[in-house]
């Protein structure tokens, strides 16, 4: 089973591949809106973890779980609306997060 943070890292890599106009940053702990600066011009995604749940254990020569993986991303733009603004990058993550 991958680890938390590989899991994470890995979501982040694939954002930096499919959306490179913004900035994508692992997020560790909670974000504090009141101390996060936005260096980047357009807008940034951070990725955080949220949560796992996980089915009972299967015992069937080996030991199997389910794990049910929660991330949480979360998109800071310059503008709310149009071109690149909130609505747009929110759009954009979950297009590109689709069936991933």
């Amino acid at each position: 089973m991958a680890t938390t943070n590989t899991i994470l890292a890995e979501i982040a890599a694939y954002l930096k591949e499919t959306m490179p106009a913004y900035s994508v940053d692992l997020l560790p702990g909670k974000l504090d809106l009141a101390t996060y600066h936005l260096s980047h011009p357009l807008g940034a995604l951070l990725i955080s973890y949220q949560e796992s749940e996980y089915d009972l254990t299967a015992d069937m020569a080996m030991i199997a779980q389910r794990r049910l993986f929660k991330a949480k991303i979360t998109s800071i733009a310059r503008k709310l609306d149009g071109a690149d603004g909130t609505d747009d990058i929110v759009e954009k993550r979950g297009s590109a997060l689709l069936g991933y």
